[in-house]
């Protein structure tokens, strides 16, 4: 096939296109969706910014039989996409490939990290996030080898345009709990040299301002190989949502932002995805790993399998953009996959029957109710705390909590398995919050979405305001005192 060919992606903000000319490309400007965000894509919007796009390709040299046209998680999800792909059919003599979740996560992936040059990145393993308007996908790869390979990933249904809506933090729970344990099943051991590349403009910005940059750019981030710990970003990221509901004009300025709604929607997203791979045990520490940015993603990682396909006709190149490849997901046998399932349940009856053992031994007054998913244990007075997982504990609201013997046997069972983290339900009280704190602040237990203000005691009640103090207290360490008798040292020397 020839060198030249062009890709067009329908994304959920905009539709977008890179042309590929002899090893080299040109990106034309994005042409913006109106109707971002709605339930169906504008058939005719969607079809007029395809025809231009596939005008200018022609333009370029370009010819139509070349030009590759795919589409993601808006596409995916529009009531109305059968009329749009016959529509562009119709119209420009191509079809619209509706790339899988998973396929968008390998591709975004393989995309992202071809656009950093091999000097830049001398990780062995990568983390790669690349965050969307519709979806945000998260891969492990390893490129230790010849060619990179995908060791696990997962597409989060969440983008620019939705990302904290209630009960949301059970399903990032989830999508990273079956990551993580898609690299433990693979028994891959991540490689200390691992570093985390985030396909946003929000990181861009952030790790620029870092450096002062005096103007936005993503390339130049890139190209310098700008980077900060993961740590630092995360504080970074906390420090813009504390002000999310009041995105002030110097914010703006300073991020170089145009639409503050999408700016802090990625970060909330990132936010979460790196607070979720923490405390759920991601197989290497994070917390130094330094973050860098790309100007890649799913287009170039279509442009590799173009590319590595060149001895094949246009027809047969289609077929092979809807091919599952072995580095996306492995071919398993129906025994092997009955096998996993079986153990998979197995496991999550196992932690769910040694819970409810606890509980009910604990006090006969508990009360265990479990689903496949969830297990909810609750106390006389309808106290709840519902378990999404062993280490995921979310607090329930009740109006009838006397004292912390419920909370506090909920640390002992964390602490018998291991670190558990702590979420409040939103209409958790600020009496119980502070209840709750006080025993995790004892015991060392994580509460992933409180911060204490010593001013929030002067809004409880005394009772529950010593509670805290207390445990404060306890909880401080200790000054360490100089003892007045002569210390020897190995050497024979004597000090105070």
């Amino acid at each position: 096939m020839a060198n030249n060919f062009c890709v067009i992606d329908i994304g959920t903000n905009a539709v977008k296109c890179k042309l590929f000319n002899n090893g080299s490309y040109t990106t034309p400007f994005n042409k913006a969706l109106t109707n971002s965000g709605k339930e169906d894509l504008d058939k005719d919007e969607v079809v007029s910014h395809i025809t231009e796009f596939m005008q200018e390709a022609k333009e370029a040299g370009i010819d139509d039989k070349n030009v590759y046209i795919c589409a993601t998680e808006a596409f995916r999800t529009s009531a109305n996409q059968e009329e749009i792909k016959a529509e562009v059919l119709a119209k420009t003599g191509r079809r619209v490939h509706i790339i899988s979740a998973r396929r968008e996560a390998y591709l975004s992936a393989i995309g992202g990290l071809r656009e950093i040059p091999a000097d830049k990145l001398t990780a062995k393993n990568v983390l790669y996030i690349e965050s969307g308007g519709g979806s945000t996908e998260i891969s492990l790869v390893d490129l230790s080898g010849k060619q990179p390979r995908i060791v696990a990933t997962t597409s989060l249904p969440f983008g620019s345009k939705r990302y904290g809506e209630k009960g949301d933090g059970a399903v990032y729970a989830k999508h990273i709990h079956g990551f993580i344990k898609h690299i433990e099943a693979k028994k891959f051991k991540v490689d200390e040299s691992l570093a985390c590349v985030i396909n946003s403009s929000t990181a861009s910005r952030i790790i620029a301002r870092q450096y002062n940059a005096p103007a936005y750019s993503p390339k130049i981030t890139m190209d310098k190989q700008e980077h900060m710990s993961i740590r630092n970003f995360c504080n970074k990221l906390y420090e813009l949502l504390k002000n999310r509901k009041d995105i002030t004009p110097e914010i703006l300025e300073q991020y170089w932002i145009k639409d503050g709604d999408g700016f802090m929607g990625h970060a909330y997203i990132l936010n979460r995805i790196l607070s979720e791979l923490k405390k759920q045990h991601f197989p290497a520490p994070l917390n130094n790993v330094p973050v860098t940015t790309t100007i890649g993603g799913l287009k170039d990682g279509l442009a590799r399998e173009i590319e590595a396909a060149k001895d094949k006709s246009p027809e047969a190149m289609e077929k092979r953009l809807l091919t599952v490849f072995e580095d996306e997901q492995p071919p398993v046998s129906k025994e092997e996959k009955i096998k996993e399932l079986k153990g998979r349940i197995n496991d999550d009856k196992h932690w769910i029957d040694s819970y409810k053992k606890f509980y009910t031994d604990k006090n006969d007054g508990y009360k265990c109710e479990s689903d496949e998913n969830y297990l909810t244990v609750s106390d006389k007075n309808d106290n709840k705390i519902v378990y999404h997982s062993p280490n995921m504990a979310v607090i329930k609201q009740n109006k009838n909590s006397k004292d912390n013997k419920f909370y506090e046997d909920m640390i002992e069972n964390s602490k018998r398995n291991g670190q558990c983290f702590v979420e409040f339900q939103d209409n958790v009280s600020l009496e119980l919050k502070l209840k709750i704190y006080a025993a995790c602040q004892k015991h060392g237990v994580t509460i992933n979405n409180f911060t204490f203000e010593p001013q929030m005691l002067d809004e409880v009640s005394a009772t529950t305001a010593q509670i805290v103090k207390a445990a404060l207290q306890k909880n401080r360490p200790q000054k360490k005192t100089q003892s007045p008798t002569k210390i020897r040292d190995n050497s024979g020397h004597s000090d105070r």
